[in-house]
Order: structure tokens, then sequence, then C-alpha cells
């Protein structure tokens, strides 16, 4: 049997093969994220193309969320593009008013072009887009409300997880966001707006409480997702 134990003959040769490192936990690290603007177009188009928009420090973990909102007939949103990436469509709630969440991985660069694509022409386009490090490339789950005055986009989140979400309304409405924290709020034209919001979550919810209260609207819709750590 050899000796292995501290003092013995052999713990100096030891010490010279191994190094001790402390534990701190191991796993991957949380996600993060912010929101990082918004903008609106009024004009009638296809092809909305927002230029120079910032994208923050290039990473290679980063992923660019977009959330676009639209109000005219039957038109939807065929595609958007991040610095020329071509974005997966999260969650879409459908309708005349209408919230998608669109999600790019956009590893370089800090500023480029929000493009977004409908199948015909439509009257106006506004959107919010944020920057998220450490995360899925697909949702966890999501959620989509309308025509209420208090829209309940209640979804399951994971801990060190990120939670974007979006809603419009039309008739002069405020917003009021619970469970997730504002990022922006906006006319798009006469009196739609749009406003968007986000959240990291430290621990799991099943699920987390997420409200958008509007004053006064119409024409209500929105629509969130919850994303895992990578």
């Amino acid at each position: 049997m050899v000796n292995l134990a501290p003092g013995s003959p052999l713990d100096p040769w030891l010490s010279g093969l191994f190094k001790i490192v402390p534990d701190t936990g191991g796993g991957s690290p949380d996600a993060s994220g912010t929101i990082l603007g918004s903008d609106v177009d009024g004009s009638s188009s296809d092809v909305y193309s927002f230029t120079g928009k910032t994208l923050g420090a290039a990473d290679s973990t980063r992923y660019i969320g977009v959330a676009v909102v639209k109000r005219d007939s039957t038109e939807v949103v065929i595609g958007v593009t991040v610095a020329g990436v071509t974005a997966t469509e999260i969650v879409d709630t459908g309708g005349t008013s209408a919230v998608s969440i669109w999600w790019a991985a956009v590893p370089t660069g800090t500023t480029g072009t929000i493009e977004v694509t409908f199948d015909a022409s439509t009257t106006r386009c506004g959107i919010g887009w944020c920057r998220s490090l450490n995360v899925a490339a697909t949702a966890t789950a999501t959620a989509t409300g309308g025509v209420s005055s208090t829209l309940n986009l209640d979804l399951n989140t994971t801990a060190g997880g990120f939670v974007f979400a979006a809603c419009t309304a039309t008739s002069g409405p405020t917003v009021s966001w619970a469970g997730v924290t504002e990022g922006y709020e906006e006319t798009i034209e006469g009196d739609l707006i749009q406003s968007g919001a986000a959240q990291e979550t430290a621990s799991a919810s099943t699920p987390l409480t997420v409200t958008a209260t509007l004053t006064g609207s119409a024409n209500q819709a929105g629509c969130a997702a919850s994303f895992a750590k990578a």
C-alpha cells in the first residue's frame, strides 16, 4: 500500500502534479438582459428599415430580441432581420392589433439595421429591442393576451433566466406593467401606442405574474416570452 497522507515521502511529488481548485459552484452563468431602445414609423410600406440602432457591446453569447407592433387589417410580419441576421419568431398575438417577438443571435457589431417585412403594405410599425447574454436560443414559455384593459401574460420562468414582453393599444392609453420592468412607452401614430418591458429572473416561478394595465384603451394586444440561461 502506498502512503498518500500529507507528510508522506510522496507528498511533495504529488503536490507538484495536482492543483487543488476551490469549488465555486460551477454551472453556466445567469442570463442578463436589458431593453436598448424603441422606434416607430407611421408611413405605409411592406418593409420597414430602422437604421443605425445600437446593439450594445459585441459578445459571443449575445441575442437581440425585437418586439414588433402593427395595426392595420390582416397584414402579418413574415420576417425580421437584425444587422443582416435573420431572426426567429418566438410568439405572435395575431389579429388586427398585433404584437410579435423575434429572437436573433448577433454576436458581432455594435450597431445595425433592424428590418421588418410584412406580407403586404401596412400603414404603421413600431419596434422595441433588447440585448441578452448567456441566454437560450428558444423560449421556455410564451404568453399572449388581448381585448382587455388588463393583459394577463403570466408564464413560467427559470432561475437565472430572462423575460421580454410588449403590448399595444389605441384610444390614448397609458401602460402600467407588473412583474417586469418597463423599458419604453410611446406613440406610434395618432392614438396607437406601444410599450415593452423586461426582467431578469433570479428564481424560477410557475408562473411569474406579468400584467400590462392599459387605461382608456381599445384594440389591446400583448405577448411575453421567457428564456432560460444557456
